[in-house]
C-alpha cells in the first residue's frame, strides 16, 4: 500500500506538471480539462490576459509534490534523483501519447482537417505593395496531409488580429489548386511569377512592406473550408 501511494504521487506530481504545458500538438491538457468542466482556462479571449489553468494545475502539483515529500521521500527513502527521473520519463510518456493521440485524430478527421501545419517548421510571408497592389510578394506555406487520401484545396492567408484575407488565383485569374498526396508534407512557395495575390489590406495605404510568420491560413474546397491554425493542430471547421 505504502508503495502505491508513494508511486501514484510521483505519477500525479507528473501529470499536474505536463497539464501545465503546451506541445506542439495541443495547448495545455489542463485547459481542456478546466474547460470541459465549464469553466475558463484564460482571463481573456483566444489564450490572452492570465492563464487560469495554470494557476489550478501548479497548485495541484504542490499538493503531489508535498506527497511525493510525505510517502515517496519520508516512508520509501526513494533519492531525489530517483524521483526526479521518475518524473521525467512520464512526462516524456505523456509527451508522446498525447502526440500520438493528437496524429491519430488528425489522420481519422473528415475532409480538409487531416491537413495541417507542420509543427516543427515555420511558414512565413514578405510583401511590398504600391497603390493597392502587390509589387512583390513570397509566402512559404508548409502543410502536411496526415491522412492516405489525397487532398485537392484552395487556400487563403489569414491573421489572427487582423480580419483581411489574402486571396491566392493562378495566372488566369482562377483559384490556385493545391495538392498533397497522402502522407506528404510539401512546402507550398506562392510568389508574383506563379500567382496573383489580392488583398483588400492593401487597398488602405497608399504603399509600405512587411514581413510576418503564418499562423493561420483557411483552406477550402467543395466538402467546406477549415482555418488551420498552428496553435491549434487538430484544426477547425468553419
Amino acid at each position: 500500500m505504502e508503495k502505491v501511494k508513494a508511486y501514484g504521487a510521483i505519477g500525479f506530481m507528473s501529470l499536474m506538471f505536463f497539464a501545465t504545458i503546451d506541445t506542439i500538438y495541443a495547448r495545455a491538457l489542463g485547459d481542456y480539462v478546466v474547460e470541459a468542466i465549464g469553466l475558463r482556462a484564460w482571463t481573456g479571449e483566444n489564450q490572452m490576459g492570465i492563464h487560469l489553468s495554470l494557476i489550478y494545475f501548479f497548485i495541484l502539483f504542490l499538493l503531489g509534490a508535498y506527497w511525493v515529500e510525505k510517502y515517496a521521500r519520508e516512508v520509501l527513502k526513494i533519492n531525489k534523483k530517483t524521483v526526479f527521473l521518475l518524473f521525467l520519463g512520464l512526462n516524456a510518456v505523456f509527451y508522446i501519447v498525447t502526440g500520438g493521440v493528437a496524429k491519430n485524430v488528425k489522420a481519422n478527421a473528415e475532409g480538409l482537417l487531416t491537413i495541417g501545419f507542420k509543427p516543427t517548421e515555420e511558414s512565413e510571408m514578405t510583401y511590398d505593395f504600391e497603390n493597392g497592389n502587390y509589387t512583390a510578394f513570397e509566402a512559404d506555406i508548409i502543410l502536411k496531409n496526415y491522412s492516405d487520401e489525397e487532398k485537392t484545396f484552395y487556400l487563403m492567408i489569414t491573421d489572427r488580429y487582423d480580419s483581411e484575407l489574402i486571396k491566392i488565383y493562378d495566372l488566369d485569374g482562377e483559384k490556385k489548386l493545391f495538392v498533397l498526396e497522402g502522407n506528404e508534407t510539401r512546402r507550398f512557395s506562392i510568389d508574383l511569377e506563379n500567382a496573383l495575390v489580392e488583398s483588400g489590406y492593401i487597398d488602405q495605404y497608399d504603399g509600405g512592406s512587411g514581413w510576418s510568420m503564418l499562423d493561420q491560413i483557411i483552406i477550402y474546397n467543395e466538402d467546406g473550408e477549415v482555418l488551420l491554425d498552428n496553435r491549434k493542430f487538430v484544426g477547425l471547421k468553419l
